[in-house]
């Protein structure tokens, strides 16, 4: 569906690694259209209409005299083109944005204002809902980079912070906090108990707080509990059918889809499935994972099924996980 925006200034439609100004779409090389569709794209070649990590389809125009904007209510995969448009007698000289989906319903909401960019992005939170604040610890100084780190190595920094008086209020810890990339497991190695514990008395004296990364990806390992625990849930004779699906199934709609990830084969949760999210959610319970403690948030920095390249020309054009795979539908 296409639009007339009275602006040749357009923003949005991200996330992308190019110029903060959106392009128009015929002066690109090669003439792409911008694509709308969550992928672990690495590396980012600049200046490109190619997606990113996250896609979220709302473009907005902006001059000095109005503001205006677009939000594209569709999940599915996105294109939107923009066009230079000039027709005074009717119009007046502005942009023309086209949307393509490849599926759902059209449903979408328009906004302007002569008042400034502020009032357009106002409707569209009253639309769409004001985000909720963070925790207040999460306002703060934050003390995050990717490392290969221990326990110990956390213990002496959060000590020095504290001895030489550095603003620090959270401390993170990548993947290497896990057994074997398996989220949820300490590595005992570089993590025993002892020292975790201690970790956390130290960081709960600092009144610090500690953010460990789960990815929403598990291991396709027998020996690892959280994945065997949701093939018991799904292999469980008495469950209702939306039990069958915590793992996203592959084309055939009967077996998990087993890609590769950090922790290599690995399966992906079915957040389309209440149960599948709900069985996810359990493994933050202080019972279930061991060594935690209630000053620690969680970190997901995967907002895509981000598989890793087996080769195949699907997977190498999706940067991600099959288009044909299956979710649940409750409502079949």
């Amino acid at each position: 569906m296409g639009f007339f925006i009275n602006a040749q200034n357009l923003f949005g439609i991200p996330a992308r690694a190019a110029e903060f100004k959106l392009n128009y779409t015929d002066t690109t090389t090669p003439s792409n259209p911008y694509r709308l569709w969550n992928q672990d794209m690495f590396n980012h070649p600049w200046g490109s209409t190619w997606p990113l990590y996250g896609a979220i389809p709302y473009l907005m125009g902006h001059e000095a005299t109005q503001d205006a904007s677009i939000a594209w209510v569709n999940s599915a995969e996105t294109f939107v083109d923009i066009f230079p448009y000039n027709n005074p007698q009717t119009v007046g000289t502005g942009s023309h944005v086209s949307f393509t989906s490849e599926g759902g319903a059209m449903e979408f909401f328009v906004f302007g204002s002569q008042l400034g960019p502020k009032n357009v992005q106002k409707a569209l939170s009253e639309m769409s809902g004001y985000a909720p604040l963070p925790p207040i610890s999460h306002l703060g100084f934050h003390f995050c980079k990717w490392e290969y780190n221990t326990a110990e190595m956390l213990i002496e920094r959060n000590d020095n912070f504290t001895k030489y008086g550095f603003p620090v209020d959270v401390l993170w810890s990548d993947i290497e906090y896990s057994e074997n990339k398996q989220y949820f497991v300490f590595n005992q190695t570089v993590w025993p108990q002892v020292l975790i514990n201690k970790l956390n008395n130290n960081i709960q004296k600092a009144q610090r707080r500690m953010v460990l990364i789960e990815d929403c990806h598990l291991s396709h390992n027998d020996s690892y509990p959280i994945y065997t625990g949701g093939v018991t849930l799904e292999q469980n004779p008495g469950a209702a059918p939306n039990y069958t699906n915590i793992y996203v199934k592959d084309a055939n709609g009967v077996d998990d889809f087993v890609g590769n990830c950090w922790p290599g084969p690995s399966v992906w949760i079915d957040f389309l499935n209440e149960n599948g999210a709900a069985y996810w959610g359990s493994q933050y319970y202080l019972k279930n994972f061991h060594g935690s403690s209630y000053l620690y948030g969680a970190w997901n920095d995967m907002n895509e099924p981000s598989v890793f390249s087996d080769g195949s020309l699907e997977e190498i054009s999706q940067r991600g996980m099959p288009v044909h795979n299956i979710h649940i539908d409750k409502y079949n």
